[in-house]
């Protein structure tokens, strides 16, 4: 996939005409600044209205500055089609605007992705740290992870790194009253194996497993009369933003786990992320 994205950027490139903004004017600053309030704000109001059930940040119509292809074709087509100046003037502002928000854009996306946890730290500390390999489980890979952990050592490179520069913050929690079929649901939408469960008070109670209610899905209907927190193993280990990453790894392999919450302190134990197993393996191949 790689070189059709570099011929995408390679076009995106020659079409941004820079040459057009000299030209911009009174009117294309307007445009400019009207679009960009209207995308930060029209999202922002959309957010706010969800309440507590919203996923992303208020800011997140900044990432939606980028525009391009459409504008370019449109200002192209009114100058083919409506030989009036006034279609020369809105053609040479959208041209201005499109070089002037692909430029900025980018940097609007990135800010934007870091502040809804889409992005871990350990990827903006050290560029190209991770390998983009995928890393499949394996004997290969449970041997490696206990060598490490039994001898507690680390690459250099990841020496000074702890669970905050490793763990995802965009992470849905389920309510421990969820029951079977919410719990069905919530798995079917995750990218884990391992799901951490909450009381009404947001504070952690235990991680479900995949792997140990597989049985329950063509189990009785007894069965399935179970909630999130009933499912919930309260035993499974949690650890702080600041723990290090041998202790992380001997959890792992110890537990067999895929994910290990993150919680704000041991004490009252509120979840703010979760690492996966597979992100420490990328670190420990580097």
């Amino acid at each position: 996939s790689m070189p059709i994205f570099a011929l995408f950027f390679v076009l995106a490139g020659y079409n941004l005409h820079l040459s057009e903004l000299p030209h911009l004017g009174v009117l294309g600053i307007v445009y400019i600044l009207s679009r960009a309030y209207g995308k930060y704000h029209g999202v922002r109001r959309a957010v706010l209205e969800q309440g507590k059930d919203a996923t992303v940040p208020e800011t997140i119509g900044l990432g939606l500055l980028c525009q391009a292809g459409v504008a370019i074709s449109f200002g192209a087509f009114l100058v083919e089609h409506w030989p009036h100046p006034v279609a020369s003037t809105i053609n040479t502002v959208l041209l201005a605007s499109v070089a002037v928000f692909e430029l900025t854009g980018p940097l609007f996306v990135k800010g934007t992705l870091i502040k809804a946890g889409e992005v871990k730290a350990v990827t903006l500390l050290r560029p190209g740290f991770l390998q983009r390999t995928w890393i499949s489980p394996g004997p290969g890979m449970n041997r490696m992870l206990k060598q490490v952990s039994e001898e507690g050592t680390l690459p250099k490179n990841s020496e000074n790194m702890t669970a905050r520069h490793l763990m995802r913050t965009n992470i849905s929690f389920l309510p421990q009253n969820s029951d079977f079929d919410a719990v069905l649901e919530f798995i079917e939408r995750s990218r884990f194996h391992d799901f951490p469960v909450v009381d009404d008070d947001g504070l952690y109670v235990g991680m479900i497993h995949f792997r140990k209610i597989r049985a329950q899905l063509y189990g009785s209907a007894s069965a399935r009369s179970a909630t999130a927190g009933t499912l919930a193993d309260p035993e499974t280990p949690v650890v702080t933003p600041d723990a290090e990453l041998p202790g992380i790894l001997k959890l792992f392999h110890k537990h067999n786990l895929g994910e290990i919450a993150v919680v704000e302190d041991l004490e009252h134990k509120r979840p703010i992320g979760l690492i996966e197993q597979r992100d420490l393996l990328r670190v420990l191949h580097v």
